[in-house]
Order: C-alpha cells, then sequence, then structure tokens
C-alpha cells in the first residue's frame, strides 16, 4: 500500500525539507500571532493551527499547539528529520494520538465557528481523514469520507462553489484509496462521479465557472486513468467469483451475505463502467433487492433505505430501464 504523504492544503506543495522547515517555522509564527491577537477559536487561528499540525506531521514530528509559546523556532536541531513519507512513519503511536485529539479538536472549532459547509471546515475534515487513513481506522475513515461527500455535495457547495466542490471531492478519493484495493474502487467511484458533474455543466456554465474548470476536467481523467490501472485487474479477479457466489448464497437463503457480496460486484461495475452505467444500476438496484429479501427486520429496513437512496440518486431517464424491476421489489416488500 501506498504511504500517506501528507500535504499542507495550501496552494502548492512544498517538496524539500528546508522549504517544510521554513514553513513551519512561519507557520508557528502566525498561529501565535493569531492567538494573541484574534483569541482560539477564530476562524483564522483555528485554520493556521490546522497548517502547523499538517506541516509538522510531513516533517516527521510533533509539536502541541498549546506548548508553542516562546519558542524561537521550530527546528530543535534535531537529527534524523526527513520530508514527506519517510517522515511521517518517525512518529509513534503517542504521538499520532495527540495529532488525532488535536485534528478532531480543530474539526469541532471550525464547525461551531464557521458551519459545517464553511471552506475551512471542509479543509479540515479532509485532513482528519488523512490521519484516519495513516492510522488505518477503515470504520472512522469511511464515516468521515461518507460524512465529506455529503457536505460537499451540498447545494450551497456543489453550486455556489462548482470548482471547490470537486477539488475536494478528488482529494477525498485519493486520500481514502490509500486503505487498499476495496478503496480504490471506491474512489474511482467518486473521481468517475465527479467528472460526470463536469460533462454535465453547459457551455453557459462552463463560461460563468471560467478556465479553472478546463484545468480540473484535465486533472480528473489523469487521477481517473491512474486509479484505473490497479482496479481494472481487481474487477477481472473478482467479477466472475463475485457473481457466483452470489447466486450460491442467495439460493441459500444467506441473503446478507449475499447483498454484501453484491454490493461489492456494484461497486467494481461502477468503478470501471461507470457509476451510471446501465449494467452498474442494475447491480445497485440487486442489493436492495437482496436486502428486502432478508427475514431481519435490519436487513429490509435498509433495503428500504437503499432504495430510497437509488431513486434519488439516479435521474428519472437512468431508471427508465430499470422501472419494472424497481416496481417488482417494492411490490414484495409490500
Amino acid at each position: 500500500m501506498r504511504n500517506l504523504q501528507f500535504e499542507s492544503s495550501r496552494d502548492g506543495v512544498l517538496d524539500t525539507e528546508n522549504s517544510l522547515k521554513e514553513a513551519a517555522k512561519h507557520l508557528k509564527s502566525v498561529y501565535w500571532k493569531r492567538l494573541s491577537i484574534l483569541g482560539p477559536k477564530h476562524l483564522d487561528t483555528v485554520s493556521a493551527r490546522r497548517e502547523l499540525i499538517a506541516t509538522n506531521c510531513t516533517l516527521g514530528r510533533w509539536e502541541p499547539t498549546s506548548d508553542l509559546r516562546g519558542q524561537d523556532s521550530i527546528d530543535s536541531s534535531s537529527d534524523g528529520i526527513k520530508p514527506h513519507k519517510e517522515a511521517v512513519n518517525n512518529l509513534g503511536s503517542k504521538e499520532w494520538g495527540r495529532i488525532e485529539a488535536e485534528s478532531h479538536a480543530i474539526i469541532t472549532s471550525h464547525e461551531g465557528v464557521a458551519g459545517k459547509c464553511h471552506p475551512e471546515t471542509l479543509k479540515s475534515l479532509l485532513w482528519l481523514l488523512q490521519v484516519k487513513v495513516h492510522l488505518q481506522n477503515v470504520e472512522y475513515a469511511d464515516k468521515t469520507l461518507k460524512e465529506g461527500l455529503q457536505r460537499i455535495r451540498h447545494a450551497s457547495v456543489r453550486v455556489e462553489r462548482f470548482l471547490e466542490s470537486i477539488d475536494l471531492e478528488l482529494k477525498f478519493a485519493l486520500a481514502v484509496s490509500k486503505l487498499g484495493k476495496q478503496h480504490e474502487v471506491e474512489a474511482l467511484i467518486i473521481m468517475k462521479e465527479a467528472k460526470y458533474a463536469i460533462e454535465g455543466l453547459s457551455q453557459a456554465e462552463r463560461k460563468t465557472i471560467g478556465e479553472g474548470i478546463d484545468i480540473l476536467e484535465s486533472r480528473t481523467s489523469d487521477d481517473i486513468t491512474e486509479l484505473s490501472r490497479s482496479v481494472v485487474q481487481t474487477r477481472l479477479d473478482r467479477q466472475h467469483k463475485l457473481q457466483e457466489k452470489v447466486k450460491v448464497l442467495e439460493h441459500d437463503g444467506r441473503y446478507r451475505e449475499a447483498a454484501t457480496c453484491q454490493t461489492e460486484h456494484w461497486k467494481l461495475l461502477a468503478a470501471t463502467r461507470g457509476p451510471y452505467d446501465a449494467r452498474a444500476i442494475d447491480a445497485h438496484i440487486r442489493v436492495a433487492q437482496l436486502q428486502l429479501s432478508d427475514t431481519e427486520k435490519h436487513d429490509k429496513e435498509n433495503g428500504v433505505l437503499l432504495l430510497k437512496e437509488i431513486k434519488t440518486r439516479y435521474s428519472r431517464a437512468l431508471l427508465e430501464t430499470h422501472i419494472l424491476l424497481i416496481a417488482e421489489i417494492e411490490g414484495k416488500d409490500m
């Protein structure tokens, strides 16, 4: 698995040890000035706190932001400081526990001051996801990804700040892709949904957004191409096996396990053929069908919720060829 390379969320990536040290020194000064003048809860102070922690992580060091007063330099002449991915692994579990706690506190502060969909809040949520991915906390990373996508795709962000929305969506996808093969599939679906959103813009909308949309579209295509190389091989290895396994499990009445396998089958189709491909949509509907076939109340409820999500997620035109299947499922549910 590729190591997570921590990057500051500011424009431009600092890729040398010396420039990172200078950045950390500058950020510490900025953070302390804002803390002294604006106070600890001010939006700009909280953002500087996040940037300082992120840059320190990239340098492979931990300095609690509460202990920075009176320190003249971030560089305490420690030996063995390495930039980027090697340095990240220099931090021990104790330091990562503190980084994790600080990152949660930053999110809470940003949400309290600016709301859940503010640009700085979303950057902090992305940083928290990167931390969770590095710690291999899959459950919380999945939860953070889901929450992040809901916020990014909210009308207040997607419509009013389209470029920012797509840019963040790609960054969230790239972050979670580092959790392994299954999450690479998840990331590819997200990227293709972002590409679909860009392609859905009218010429007038593209003109209003500006030339940045062309750059972002090109970057989206590049990210998809790079990640697809890994996912296509996964699909070839798994697709047939999954389909056969679903049939066996369904025949045996093991609907929960069948739905789990069908979910993986759907994600592979969505990642390789596209999330709005007819076969992918059909596979998604089948997940709900299997959940509703289960005798367990909890699974049936999940099936009902998924069917509602499907009818919201896809347009009427896309669902037109699946009307009979949906009607059949809803009829049995009633």
